[in-house]
């Protein structure tokens, strides 16, 4: 997979929870470098970044 297709966690969770295009409610909890959870309710949702890989 190109680069171009692959996302940093870290620019995912700024675009979802900070920028002017956020989900409203949104919150991240990270777990590690590469991981963490997205919060939104009661809703969970796992993010893990590939870069490296």
């Amino acid at each position: 997979m190109s680069n171009e297709k692959k996302a940093d966690v870290s620019k995912v969770v700024q675009l979802l929870t900070e920028s002017p295009v956020k989900i409203p409610g949104a919150a991240y909890e990270a777990d590690g470098r590469e991981t963490g959870k997205l919060h939104l309710g009661d809703a969970r949702i796992r993010l893990h970044s590939r870069l490296g890989a």
